[in-house]
Order: structure tokens, then sequence, then C-alpha cells
């Protein structure tokens, strides 16, 4: 929610109090994040190989950096899912390796012009299907 906030406002000094009761205080110069723990990490047994398979095998049509092939990869999901019509108006959880992806999808845009069109891509299908899509990270490799 900070980073909402500091997006429109520069400094914390013209932050409206309304909006400083919900997010609260800004934390100071060297301050300790710490995880919430209302946010648990997935269970490593939904991340065995034994419970995926592989959609699609392809190769990238085009040589591009892992960065973007990781935000394909999502999108890629995210397409499959909007296929169907079940899907639509339903809320989808995408797991990702890559938190520089995961967060660009979650706010939306990117300074990286390319990962940028992909993040357009992605709200315009979010949009246009009622999905309400929240994407995670996880450090646990997934299958090959």
């Amino acid at each position: 929610m900070i980073a909402h906030a500091t997006g429109f406002w520069k400094d914390f000094e013209s932050v409206p109090q309304k909006v400083l009761d919900i997010i609260g205080d800004p934390p100071g110069p060297g301050a300790a994040l710490e995880p919430n723990p209302l946010f648990e990490d997935i269970p490593s047994h939904l991340l065995h190989h034994d419970q995926w398979r592989r959609v699609k095998p392809f190769s990238w049509q085009y040589s591009e950096g892992i960065l973007l092939k990781e935000a394909r990869g999502v999108l890629f999901g995210l397409r499959r899912k909007c296929k169907s019509v079940e899907n639509h108006c339903q809320k989808h959880f995408f797991v990702s390796d890559n938190l520089s992806v995961v967060l660009a999808l979650e706010k939306g845009r990117s300074s990286v012009f390319a990962l940028n069109a992909v993040c357009r891509r992605w709200c315009a299908l979010t949009l246009a299907c009622g999905i309400k899509a929240c994407n995670g990270r996880t450090t646990e490799v997934g299958p090959n």
C-alpha cells in the first residue's frame, strides 16, 4: 500500500490523513521489514513435480531476456484461463519464481518497455474476462 501512496504523492508530508489511516506510518530510514504473519507460504507439497504437467511445450519465438520469458509464461497461463467461460469472473492464483515479474503484474506497469507491454495485455485480459488474478512468488524449483 505504501508503494501506491508514494506513487501518487511524492513525499509523505503531502499524503492526506485518510490515506495514512489506512496504510499506517511509513517505515523510517533503515527500518527492518518484517514478514506478514497473515501471509502463508505456498505449501511445498503443491510444488512437487507430481502435481504438475506440461501444458504446451514449445521453443521461444524471440531471443529475449529471462525476465520477459517468465512474464510471457505467466501471461500464457492467464490466456489459457480466459479461453474457458467457466473461468470468467473467478479468482485465480498464478505462481512465478521471478519476483520482478510478480511485482510488475501486481502493480500493473513496469519501467521496462517490453515488460510494460506484457502488463498491459495482462490488465486487458483480466478486465475483459472479469478475472481477479493474484500473483505469488515461490523460491521452490518447479518441474523441468
